[in-house]
């Protein structure tokens, strides 16, 4: 029984977002038909706003992050810190659960979350050159919708006036 539901739900997550670029794709051309040309600009223009608000978001995360740099000291501190609390919340948890202490010591193989123990301390981890570059790449992918709805417009408008051309050579010849 499980399967089925867990086939279902798959099938619903790629069915209804397809539905949903399909029907928007039809009310775009739709639009971009109509006699007006400003009707077709409507969803483009939503789809560009719309992609600025990730890349707002990644800029000001970035300006208040580099509002405070930190120094390589920062960073181990930091990290040594992070791993001490999380080497501490697990001998806790030991004790709790077995009421034993620990044959060995209790070690994390890993630093647990420190890329946040980092940020609440003030420390960056990446440059302003690569926070440029992910700007970039961010703008560059969430601007591919509205490419695509202009795609379709002015396929749509050369379309339009390639007919009007047409007609009014055929009332020219008559």
């Amino acid at each position: 029984m499980t399967t089925v539901a867990g086939i279902i739900s798959l099938l619903l997550m790629i069915i209804i977002p397809l539905a949903f670029m399909a029907g928007i794709i039809i009310l775009q051309i739709y639009l971009s038909k109509r006699e007006s040309k400003w009707p077709g600009l409507i969803l483009p223009t939503i789809s560009f706003t719309l992609s600025l608000l990730p890349v707002l978001a990644f800029l000001l995360f970035g300006i208040a992050r580099a509002t405070t740099i930190g120094t390589p000291q920062d960073f181990i501190l930091a990290e040594r810190n992070a791993i001490q609390r999380v080497e501490a919340y697990r001998l806790e948890e030991y004790r709790r659960i077995t009421g034993n202490e620990p044959s060995m010591p209790v070690a994390t193989p890993f630093p647990v979350a420190t890329a946040y123990h980092l940020h609440d301390q003030g420390a960056i981890t990446h440059s302003s050159s690569i926070s440029i570059v992910a700007t970039f790449f961010t703008l560059l992918y969430s601007i591919l919708p509205t490419a695509v709805l202009l795609i379709i417009y002015a396929v749509c408008r050369s379309k339009r006036r390639t007919q009007l051309a047409l007609n009014r050579m055929s009332l020219q010849d008559l």
